[in-house]
């Protein structure tokens, strides 16, 4: 989950009205640049930086605006999905496994569920690699699973990268949005 804070400063005189119109003008600029940047992120996870295989990181990313009587406050990121801060982080993540001797690995996309689902299975070393077969009908063999005592993932920084990036018109849009709304509020006085 990344974190932007932004605290009001050298805020202008105002009314009551105007400042409340002056706080929802920030979290309005604040509210569109997050959906935008959301939107960037779950478009980039749509198989041009991890392969997609359900969409459960893709659709847990969501976001939020807060404000506060200084502070707005924009939070992006994943609350759901415990792998989320694995693939943001930059850099390689072990992965052991903690509870069995292997991590299961389905060997290709039509896999799906656990290892322990299947029946007539059986472990087989192929080409000095551990693999989960079936058995199927006339003695062929179907290969399920890989077997692992441990993966590396490597770390892409989907969302810093894309709320990095991204800081700078977030910038740009408080700045100009703020200041058309201090020459329509002046304007309003004289």
């Amino acid at each position: 989950m990344i974190n932007v804070k932004m605290t009001y400063k050298n805020v202008p005189q105002f009314t009551t009205a105007e400042y409340a119109a002056y706080r929802k003008t920030i979290k309005d600029t604040c509210e569109s640049w997050a959906l935008g940047t959301e939107n960037k992120v779950k478009l980039d996870l749509t198989g041009k930086l991890l392969k997609v295989k359900t969409g459960r990181l893709r659709n847990s990313i969501k976001h939020k605006v807060t404000q506060t009587q200084a502070i707005t406050k924009i939070e992006i990121g994943s609350w759901s999905v415990p792998y989320a801060e694995i693939h943001d982080k930059k850099g390689n993540t072990i992965i052991t496994p903690k509870n069995v001797s292997f991590l299961t690995i389905p060997v290709s996309p039509n896999i799906t569920g656990r290892a322990r689902q299947y029946a007539n299975t059986k472990v087989l070393k192929i080409m000095n690699r551990l693999f989960l077969v079936q058995i199927q009908k006339r003695g062929r063999i179907k290969p399920l699973f890989s077997l692992q005592k441990q993966v590396m993932l490597r770390g892409v920084g989907y969302l810093t990268d894309n709320v990095e990036f991204r800081k700078p018109l977030l910038e740009l849009e408080l700045k100009n949005n703020l200041s058309n709304y201090l020459n329509i509020t002046m304007n309003k006085r004289t």
